[in-house]
């Protein structure tokens, strides 16, 4: 490993204006030749450059590191998993261990760790934990437990990356804190007006286009983001709708107004004043809209490229393509997979798991279903229900106590929501245990779009439960996207 040359920190300070003091005390607490604390906590509001900075340092200092995004992990558990097999997959030149396997507590996190740096030979591993005080089923005293990691591993070093400092609970435990303040107005308006635009560049010099444009990031900074959010990104993507259209009269020629021959800025803004009144809001709001591309990366990583399942005809292919070139889905393939599965353990009856999903079973799954509603109707609990005078009038009660249970939520484990990805994806998934935390990510985003919430109570281990939080419609209309067929596992 290297040191830290003025010249490589240089080079990050360009990069990172405005954050000298932190960088300079970063890089003094993980230099990998000297030594580090057990644990530092990285504190500040969102979109302050904190995890950006810290994997482009660890990346100059040729540090081993592994990083767990907290926000994608819906359990304790996978939390733990994940740490594990990102610790390992940056050991993983001098360690051939097996990631896949169940990380229960912390105990066991901090055993296998000792193992893997007796085996590697390394005396320096850190660990990045992104949003941690974000993270699920997490209590003040495992936040204390974890940040102990780095006592009872020789040469680990925990990063804590927070928004508040009194979330993680380590004040005054000798654990150095690193601050990340919110950029102010004149450092947000020179990090943006930095990077000036290509359009006008035919038409004005460059000297008058970088004078111009951070007079307009100004504008927008005090009439749109200041009022309402200080966020970089907020500020970059109004910056970025608004500039072709304010400065369109004069690309396209248009003579200005009055007698002067040329633009300049003030008669611009007083030209384009209308607009900041009208799309003012609308560059605020972020909106759930349809990708442009077509996502076929997406399709190719998740069922097309998995050597283990079957071969996938070229019809099929075709026939995906041709329904996202007329409409583009918004989730994902293996998100709508886990949606649908979702939807099918929240109204399918646990008791009849084996009979609609078992691959083994002769039947077919529309006998399958046929039969398993016949004996639903004919359940003592629904005897009373039906016993009607007429034929009619008992065919209509059958019907709808058949729609009052599926339109039944009921809450279900993770480990069964895996089971049934399992028998419903349309090209076969691998055994292997990747497969879990893969659809614990995917579960992972749709809890946070709302469209699965927690359900009621724990599973064997004391996880929580989930529940569909969408109508069946929905569902229907996102799987058709995919050319999804999963009527036939419904009950």
């Amino acid at each position: 490993m290297t040191f830290l040359l003025p010249q490589e920190l240089i080079a990050i300070q360009n990069r990172w204006l405005f954050r000298d003091a932190q960088l300079q005390l970063l890089a003094a607490l993980l230099n990998p030749n000297l030594p580090s604390p057990p644990a530092i906590v990285v504190y500040g509001p969102a979109h302050t450059g904190k995890t950006k900075l810290l994997r482009d340092l660890f990346d100059t200092l040729h540090a081993p590191f592994g990083f767990v995004d907290c926000n994608e992990c819906i359990s304790l558990r996978q939390f733990f998993t994940k740490a594990y097999a990102s610790c390992i997959t940056a050991l993983k030149d001098t360690v051939d261990w097996d990631t896949s396997g169940r990380i229960e507590n912390v105990n066991v996190l901090a055993t296998e760790l000792r193992k893997a740096f007796k085996q590697s030979g390394k005396d320096r591993l850190y660990l990045v934990c992104d949003g941690i005080d974000q993270q699920r089923e997490i209590t003040p005293t495992l936040s204390l437990a974890i940040a102990r990691l780095g006592q009872l591993v020789p040469g680990f070093c925990l990063v804590l990356v927070v928004r508040s400092a009194r979330s993680i609970g380590l004040n005054g435990l000798g654990v150095p804190f690193v601050h990340f303040p919110d950029y102010t107005r004149n450092e947000a308006i020179s990090m943006i007006a930095r990077d000036s635009p290509s359009e006008a560049e035919l038409v004005l010099d460059q000297t008058t286009l970088s004078k111009w444009y951070a007079q307009f990031v100004a504008v927008v900074y005090d009439a749109i983001v200041g009022p309402t959010t200080r966020s970089m990104p907020s500020l970059r993507s109004a910056c970025k709708r608004l500039w072709p259209t304010f400065i369109r009269p004069v690309i396209s020629g248009e003579s200005p107004p009055g007698k002067s021959k040329k633009w300049e800025f003030s008669k611009l803004l007083v030209r384009n004043r209308n607009m900041f009144q009208a799309k003012s809001e609308g560059v605020l709001v972020d909106r759930l809209e349809a990708a442009k591309n077509n996502h076929l990366s997406d399709v190719e990583a998740s069922p097309l490229a998995t050597s283990s399942t079957s071969t996938v005809k070229s019809s099929s292919v075709t026939e995906i393509l041709s329904v996202k070139a007329r409409r583009a889905p918004l989730l994902k393939f293996y998100c709508t997979i886990v949606l649908v599965a979702c939807f099918l353990a929240s109204h399918n009856a646990p008791k009849t798991d084996t009979l609609v999903f078992s691959r083994l079973s002769s039947a077919s799954r529309k006998a399958k279903k046929s039969y398993h509603r016949r004996k639903l109707l004919q359940s003592p609990s629904k005897a009373h229900v039906s016993q009607p005078s007429t034929s009619s009038t008992s065919v209509n009660k059958s019907n709808a106590i058949a729609v009052l249970h599926r339109n039944q939520n009921r809450s279900f484990t993770s480990d069964r929501l895996i089971a049934i990805v399992r028998a419903i994806h349309p090209y076969g998934v691998a055994r292997k245990r990747s497969v879990a935390d893969k659809v614990a990510t995917e579960l992972a985003e749709l809890v946070r779009l709302k469209l699965v919430v927690g359900g009621t109570g724990m599973d064997a281990v004391g996880e929580e439960k989930w529940m569909i939080n969408v109508h069946r419609d929905w569902v229907e209309e996102i799987a058709k996207r995919w050319s999804i067929d999963w009527n036939d596992f419904e009950v």
